[in-house]
């Protein structure tokens, strides 16, 4: 695995944070909150009130000790058992955060000041030209779009959400509801904050990793300003920033912050693992085809490897307890839309679906392939297999999902990887004027939240105006 450490050491900020230590019992101790805390989490997001409501009906054990005998299930539910969960759940997150905050009050210590006060002042700038391509919004719901708007609504009350596709997908709209983002304008508040955050990391992760010295065999040179800001952009203009100012209001910004986090931050195991826990209850599909892979890359080793993944396929057991352990039953939810199958939308829609494929990163597939390329030509055949999986897996959603570009979109991690292969090694002339030329047609290129059935107009700005100066010609 000299390999894949040799990958690790290039495309990390922080590869080499403590590991875990040996020793005595003891130090296993802080271990015990992180399960606790995952273990309440997860109950949470797996138990809908309607469920919950039905279950308290059918045993009434509770009536006459935790409340008076007159006092109806449903509403024993609402004024007790809503309540508790958030609390219970308030009480979770906050164990959970703790060791995160902790890594990035290290890291705000280690990585340079000027360093940061520039990725900064960049992102000010990258994020006002992506939100002119798409303002102003032209929502029926103040400024959320498409399924944003269920998010939206649930942070309102989001622990009395009944049964649905969303009420697992708990961790923003419930911080929305504590930290007072409640309803539909603070909520695409919050969603703004989110995508500000995802943007600065994108840009410091840049700052920090192609601008860091090297020794040994690697002499590449350091990308100049120009290029790096210019990645960035191109980044920013694909589906894991641009859909969150074309339909604002989906958690998956939430869930980016939680994967860059562990390529930007100092962590230790223990930090890590609780970065995995909370990506699972912001968005367990987009989690397991997103970080599950980039698993290999963030752990240094496999024992904690399997431990991450101990901890994201733990979220399913209770998922499925949920369902009473009837796997049709709770895999059906997800792959009926509607009244069609998504498997037979995927077999008849395959130009649309090959669209939502090439939104989620545009143009940088090309990045993709010159570095999966690259890698393969130098034989690091394990470094390669990495890259692949962290940028290919998430297209496993196809058949489950319709929201092509959004999900595909999730394997970001690997396009970051790419560039940071590719534009090192870019010494003519020629090869930098294909990378401006793929960050630029990037950027260019309206952005289209789509799937295999359905495509959503831009919310405004320059894409829509592309839009329809496009559909003027059919």
């Amino acid at each position: 695995m000299h390999a894949l450490s040799a990958f690790r050491q290039r495309v990390l900020i922080f590869p080499d944070a403590l590991p875990l230590s040996h020793g005595t019992t003891r130090q296993w101790a802080p271990y015990v909150s992180l399960a606790v805390a995952t273990l309440a989490l997860y109950t949470i997001c797996n138990a809908p009130a309607d469920k919950l409501a039905a279950l308290v009906s059918a045993n009434r054990w509770w009536s006459g000790w935790l409340a008076p005998k007159y006092v109806a299930p449903d509403e024993f539910v609402r004024r007790f058992v809503v309540p508790l969960k958030g609390l219970l759940f308030g009480a979770a997150v906050a164990l959970l955060l703790v060791p995160v905050v902790r890594a990035a009050v290290r890291g705000l210590r280690e990585i340079d000041r000027a360093a940061l006060r520039r990725s900064a002042g960049l992102t000010l700038i990258l994020l006002a030209i992506c939100w002119a391509l798409c303002w102003p919004y032209h929502t029926s719901m103040w400024a959320v779009g498409n399924w944003g708007t269920f998010f939206a609504r649930m942070s309102e009350d989001p622990f009395a959400e009944p049964h649905n596709y969303f009420h697992r997908r708990l961790l923003k709209p419930g911080l929305a509801y504590f930290l007072q983002f409640r309803g539909p304008l603070l909520y695409w508040l919050l969603t703004m904050i989110c995508t500000t955050l995802v943007s600065f990391l994108i840009v410091l992760y840049f700052e920090l990793c192609l601008t860091r010295r090297r020794g040994g065999e690697d002499s590449s040179p350091i990308p100049d300003g120009f290029l790096r800001a210019l990645a960035a952009l191109g980044v920013m203009s694909t589906n894991v920033v641009m859909l969150h100012l074309a339909a604002p209001g989906y958690v998956d910004d939430l869930l980016a912050i939680l994967i860059l986090l562990q390529l930007v931050l100092p962590l230790t195991l223990k930090p890590r693992l609780c970065l995995v826990a909370l990506s699972m209850a912001t968005h367990e599909a987009a989690a397991v085809f997103g970080l599950g892979p980039l698993v290999l890359v963030v752990f240094p080793n496999w024992a904690q490897r399997f431990a991450a993944w101990g901890v994201m396929g733990s979220f399913f057991i209770f998922w499925l307890a949920s369902y009473g352990f009837d796997f049709p039953a709770a895999f059906g939810v997800h792959t009926q839309f509607e009244n069609a199958s998504t498997f037979d939308i995927m077999r008849a829609n395959p130009r649309t679906l090959a669209l939502g494929v090439f939104m989620a990163h545009k143009f940088f597939w090309i990045v993709f392939f010159a570095a999966l390329w690259r890698l393969i030509a130098r034989k690091e055949f394990t470094a390669a297999g990495a890259l692949a999986a962290c940028t290919l897996a998430s297209l496993g959603t196809i058949p489950i999902a319709t929201d092509t570009s959004r999900l595909v979109g999730m394997g970001f991690s690997g396009i970051l990887f790419a560039v940071v292969v590719v534009l090192p090694e870019l010494r003519s002339s020629f090869g930098r004027r294909l990378f401006v030329l793929a960050c630029v047609a990037s950027v260019l290129v309206p952005y289209y939240p789509s799937g295999a059935s359905w495509l959503e107009v831009p919310a405004g700005g320059y894409y829509k105006a592309v839009y329809m100066y496009v559909r003027g010609f059919f």
